[in-house]
């Protein structure tokens, strides 16, 4: 795989231009600019210059303008200028201010002095106030105050920005009162401030520790109604917190309406710096109350405080903050961590600390020092001061001292300067202490790149490549400033070691999370994404083995829970790099474009569903305990409930790739996490494609809402059935009666529950029912959940009970369910007489199919025993008498269940008497067939259906 920084403009676009056609020269300039925009780095720019040089048509002022735009970050735009100047073409508005930008940023005095020339030699200075305000601060920054007021002075033009520039001046050569002048001056000459002019103007009253003038600026900021955002509040409670108005400053702290930490660590450091110590630490817990979470300058702020007040357990009480949230002790927070225990007294901590520091400047060893010397250990003090100074020998005027991430770090100057463009540039300032407050790496990673500058071979890993390239490219540790440089070894390395390893490149985007943004711009996000995507398209089993899915015949294998989402056994045996990492290991943000490439590119379903389960096991199950969802915060929740919802949408369409139990597991964390309706729905809907594998111990979903003692979201499970109902055809009959078994069972359990409210029970009832129109499927199922549901809600009226034994079939109930029916008191009557009623039906029903067999088994014998006559009569005289009393027995059933029937509509009031009688009457046919079980229990009725109609499921 080729890889550039980045290359993937360039590479494409620059060979199609490379033959021009007179006839399309403004399409040509359109794609040439375009290409120039695209472009992220120096050295792509170049490749275009040169295809320009080479082409004249697109040698004009715009494609000039948009080359020196590029490259204003260097001296390299004064070249491509001065060659503008060489081929004709003049400059414009747009042109002198990339060119004066260039030369600031490099502090080129004589390059500024030139531009100036051509500036008031083409018109242009007096013209446009854009041209005369960079030229302004191009002075600024070369430090020529003088030129600065002079160009201010004849401009004929002024803006607010022409004001600003001006006050900035001063500001920064330390001239505070003529930058505070030049402001009253601006405001007397019109011009309303911006929230940038009052910031400098304010930093300038603070430095002046002028009081009465800091509430004149406050006052003007009120009367003129300028916007008070977060940046000039913070400046007003810095300059009133420094002029020594602690009331003031908390004040303009409180009534502003945004605040970011350093608005907090302005209050805090003033406050300390002022002696308030109490007061810091009030305003620090005060923080910590409203959720804004302290950096190092806050943290360095209270440990002062805790320091001057003795205050030893707050003191320890950041100790552990810094501990618990891995902030590095070294620096200014080492430092203020040994003068707090050594002002407490707790030496012997101040000496932890300083011994556990990686990096120590002099101030370290001052604070330990003196705090040594406080308890009287002067030999102890002698001899780190001894180590001090061996250690300070080495150092001389050609070293320079830098500070990344509050970890000071003393290098050789031209070292760094040989190797990096940007330090070379900012070594210019001759200043003895710098802060790359932007810099993309941690002190780590910086040593690194220093080991490197000192001729020591860099010790690259895919722990530290990423960020290394990033600081590399940062500090313009390039082919074009240096060759065999850091830039160029690091990215071979990511090349030919990290990106062909599946292991090294998800350890690398493992360890990437500090430089994402420097890193996706510079492609290298993407080349990991791409490369583990092409690894699994090649060899899927990266993935892990597939889960196991049902047989053709329906059952299940059995499989281990612990088992069904574990890595292939052989893969680990034998494919070495698997061992180290598994692509589950890292977070949503690069897992999901990582398997929404795979299912595009066709890799097989199984396997994808096989590491979205190994996901949701790591990510889901085991980062939030389902029944302890109300100990968590929603900042907690946050990342398991991501990662469900990602899954959600990664997850196939296509049926039982993933088993049941499963995706009802899935489910039940998306509702206990909050997952959004979306997710929910499409877990739901997957559920109701496979709904006929579902066990009863699926569908006990736990209730989530505020019914008191509800257990089992039942909507959930009506939802599902609708889902299942509307997608089934003509061919899922097998899966319509197994269903419909499962929402038997289910209704049997679900009925106990006594806040299940009536219509659900029916609604449920009902769809299990429609499940089995159509079929000899008998109603003993429902039958007994509805006899479970009356025995628990007892409170029912009449109608209520006849509302829910609506959805019973008493033509399709066992003779057992028929039985203990007519006994069952729950019952309504109505019911009951129903019941009686199909019993007498059957019965005539079965009495004439007897005879009618009689009749017909005499006639056909009748020729074939034509020798026995006598027997012949005698048999006929046994089966009339026989058809006598089965007769008699029918008559004498249908007038009793009359006689009942109107006792039971004339006497509904009296439901004692009424039962007893039904009980009588029930037992005496009993008794005529020779029924001589007495099953009076439901119990054994249950026993005596589960012998024939055996649960499903279970």
């Amino acid at each position: 795989m080729n890889f550039q920084i980045p290359s993937h403009h360039l590479s494409a676009s620059v060979p199609a231009l490379a033959v021009p056609q007179a006839s399309d020269t403004v399409s040509l300039q359109s794609s040439i600019l375009a290409v120039l925009e695209s472009c992220k780095s120096p050295s792509e720019i170049k490749q275009v210059h040169a295809l320009v040089v080479k082409t004249p048509p697109l040698q004009t002022q715009l494609v000039y303008n948009a080359i020196i735009q590029g490259l204003s970050s260097s001296l390299e735009a004064v070249a491509i200028y001065r060659e503008m100047l060489l081929k004709g073409l003049f400059p414009n508005d747009y042109t002198l201010p990339f060119v004066l930008k260039a030369c600031a940023q490099a502090r080129a005095l004589s390059e500024v002095e030139q531009v100036h020339a051509h500036a008031v030699k083409s018109g242009l200075l007096a013209s446009n106030v854009y041209v005369s305000n960079t030229l302004m601060r191009a002075y600024a920054v070369c430090g020529l105050m003088s030129d600065v007021r002079k160009l201010f002075e004849g401009s004929p033009r002024r803006d607010v920005v022409s004001w600003t520039t001006l006050i900035q001046a001063y500001v920064k050569m330390g001239l505070q009162k003529e930058g505070v002048g030049a402001f009253f001056k601006m405001c007397e000459a019109g011009f309303a401030a911006d929230e940038r002019t009052l910031v400098i103007v304010l930093s300038a009253c603070a430095k002046l520790g002028d009081l009465s003038l800091g509430r004149r600026l406050q006052a003007y900021i009120q009367e003129n109604g300028v916007k008070r955002d977060v940046f000039v509040g913070n400046a007003l409670v810095d300059m009133f917190l420094k002029c020594g108005d602690a009331a003031l400053a908390h004040q303009v702290f409180k009534d502003m309406p945004v605040k970011n930490v350093v608005s907090w660590n302005s209050v805090i450091l003033g406050l300390a710096q002022q002696g308030n110590f109490k007061e810091a630490l009030r305003v620090f817990k005060e923080m910590q109350r409203v959720g804004v979470r302290p950096d190092d300058v806050t943290l360095v702020g209270v440990l002062n405080s805790c320091a001057n007040l003795g205050l030893l357990d707050s003191g320890k009480w950041v100790h552990a903050y810094i501990d618990k949230h891995d902030i590095r002790a070294d620096g200014f927070i080492g430092n203020a961590l040994i003068d707090m225990y050594s002002k407490c007294g707790s030496i012997g901590q101040a000496l932890n600390v300083f011994q556990g520091m990686k990096l120590r400047d002099v101030y370290s060893y001052t604070a330990i020092i003196v705090g040594l010397a406080m308890h009287g250990e002067a030999k102890w003090a002698l001899d780190i001061f001894s180590d001090m100074s061996f250690k300070s020998k080495s150092s001389s005027p050609t070293e320079v001292r830098l500070i990344i991430g509050n970890v000071p770090f003393t290098l050789h100057r031209e070292l760094l300067s040989a190797r990096s463009a940007k330090l070379a540039s900012l070594f210019e300032e001759n200043k003895v202490s710098y802060v790359l407050r932007d810099i993309p790496a941690d002190p780590e990673t910086f040593e690194l790149v220093a080991r490197f500058c000192h001729g020591f071979d860099p010790q690259l890993s895919a722990e530290n490549i990423l960020p290394l390239i990033c600081l590399a490219s940062h500090l313009g540790m390039t082919e074009d400033h240096c060759n065999n440089n850091l830039l160029r070894e690091a990215l071979d390395f990511f090349e030919n070691k990290t990106l062909p390893s599946w292991n090294e490149t998800i350890r690398a985007l493992l360890l990437s999370d500090r430089v994402i943004p420097p890193a996706a711009s510079l492609g290298l996000i993407d080349a990991c994404l791409e490369s583990i995507t092409a690894k699994a398209i090649m060899d899927p089993r990266l993935l892990g083995k597939p889960i196991k899915n049902l047989r053709s015949d329906g059952c299940s294998e059995e499989v281990d829970e612990e088992d069904e989402c574990k890595p292939n056994a052989r893969r680990k045996l034998f494919v070495h790099d698997w061992q180290s990492e598994d692509l589950t290991t890292l977070p949503v943000h690069f897992y999901e474009p990582i398997i929404e490439a795979m299912k595009l590119h066709g890799v097989p379903l199984d396997y994808v569903a096989a590491s979205l389960c190994e996901y949701a096991r790591r990510w889901v199950f085991n980062g939030f305990s389902e029944g302890e969802e109300t100990k968590f915060s929603v900042y907690k929740k946050n990342s398991p409930r991501e990662a469900i919802e990602v899954i959600e949408r990664l997850l196939p369409e296509e049926r039982g790739l993933i088993q049941c139990p499963l995706l009802f597991e899935m489910l039940r964390y998306s509702i206990s996490l909050e997952a959004s309706s979306n997710c929910r729905d499409g877990l739901e809907v997957r559920i109701a494609q496979q709904l006929d594998q579902a066990t009863v111990k699926d569908l006990r979903i736990p209730f989530k809402g505020y019914a008191k003692g509800a257990k089992y979201d039942i909507g959930c499970v009506k939802r599902i059935l609708k889902n299942f109902y509307g997608r089934v055809t003509g061919s899922g009959a097998l899966g319509i009666t197994r269903v419909a078994d499962l929402i038997e069972d289910f209704l049997a359990e679900v009925a106990a529950d006594v806040d299940l409210e009536m219509n659900t029970f029916v609604s449920l009832a009902e769809m299990s029912v429609a499940a089995s129109l159509g079929s000899d499927r008998s109603s003993d199922g429902i039958y007994k959940a509805i006899d479970i549901y009356l025995d628990k809600h007892r409170y029912l009226t009449e109608s209520e009970r006849e509302e829910v034994c609506r959805v019973l079939d008493c033509q399709k109930m066992s003779q057992e369910a028929c039985e203990h029916a007519a006994q069952n008191e729950r019952l309504p009557l109505r019911v009951v007489v129903q019941v009686l009623f199909i019993e007498q039906l059957k019965l005539r029903d079965a009495v004439t199919k007897e005879v009618s067999s009689g009749i017909e088994n005499r006639s056909r014998n009748e020729s074939e025993e034509e020798e026995g006559d006598g027997i012949v009569t005698c048999r006929e005289e046994e089966l009339r008498g026989e058809m006598m009393r089965m007769n008699n027995k029918v008559v004498e059933l249908e007038r009793e269940c009359g006689i009942m029937r109107k006792e039971i509509e004339n006497n509904g009031n009296r439901r004692g008497a009424t039962k007893k009688h039904k009980l009588s009457v029930w037992g005496e046919i009993k008794r005529k067939f020779g029924c001589i079980s007495s099953a009076h229990d439901y119990k054994c009725q249950v026993q005596k259906k589960k012998k024939v109609h055996p649960r499903h499921g279970e």
